[in-house]
């Protein structure tokens, strides 16, 4: 074989091993690309479980024009917490609503659990509805926290970084359980002021607080009622 001939063959062999080289790169970054999808989806949803970890579905009966108050278990004291309500807009809800596209909400809060120093706080870092109006009204106090919904068998979900505290009694008050009747006692057990000697009573609401019919933006603290 002549010097030409062989420097022909040794280009084509080189042609040839690029060819493959490409094929296989081409097949080595489609995998890549397609792990890191997967490794990022994983990330996302872990993040999520992580770090809310205590979820709870509630189910508030009743009028579908008036909003109920539910009581949320207050955080530990010296501890700030995260807590999401949201609802998908095609969850259960009344028939009257409509077939589908209903109330959707996500109202992300910010709470500090310090009531004995009196930092206990509540702020709204975002809030956001659509297509029906779900919140009436948020209260915060040192025990815990009101959130007024809409009733007529509207499905919302509770996430949270701290135990909600389902089912436990919280001075006579049971927590995520809406309050369905007027004059509603909320902490009659507790011993400490404002409460002593009765607790307080609330009541479902047919108006809604005007802070609560335009979407937030940026944080806002929830005054204290």
């Amino acid at each position: 074989m002549s010097l030409e001939q062989q420097v022909a063959a040794l280009v084509t062999a080189s042609n040839n091993l690029t060819g493959v080289v490409s094929s296989k790169q081409a097949d080595i970054d489609a995998k890549v690309a397609a792990k890191t999808a997967e490794l990022e989806a994983w990330r996302q949803n872990a993040r999520s479980e992580m770090t809310l970890p205590f979820r709870y579905g509630v189910e508030v009966g009743g009028d579908v024009n008036t909003y109920y108050p539910i009581p949320i278990w207050a955080t530990p004291h010296e501890r700030c917490g995260r807590l999401v309500i949201s609802r998908h807009y095609g969850a259960a809800h009344p028939a009257s609503l409509g077939p589908d596209h209903v109330a959707g909400l996500v109202l992300e809060l910010s709470i500090r659990g310090e009531g004995w120093a009196d930092f206990w706080m509540t702020r709204a870092d975002y809030y956001g509805f659509a297509y029906h109006q779900a919140v009436a009204k948020v209260r915060t106090d040192l025990i815990g926290r009101l959130v007024w919904l809409r009733g007529g068998g509207m499905h919302y979900d509770f996430l949270a970084d701290f135990d909600l505290g389902q089912g436990i009694l919280n001075y006579g008050t049971e927590g995520l359980k809406p309050l369905m009747q007027t004059d509603s006692i909320l902490y009659p057990e507790c011993p400490n002021l404002p409460y002593k000697g009765g607790g307080f009573k609330v009541s479902p609401l047919t108006t809604v607080d005007p802070v609560w019919t335009a979407t937030i933006l940026t944080s806002t603290p929830i005054a204290n009622i």
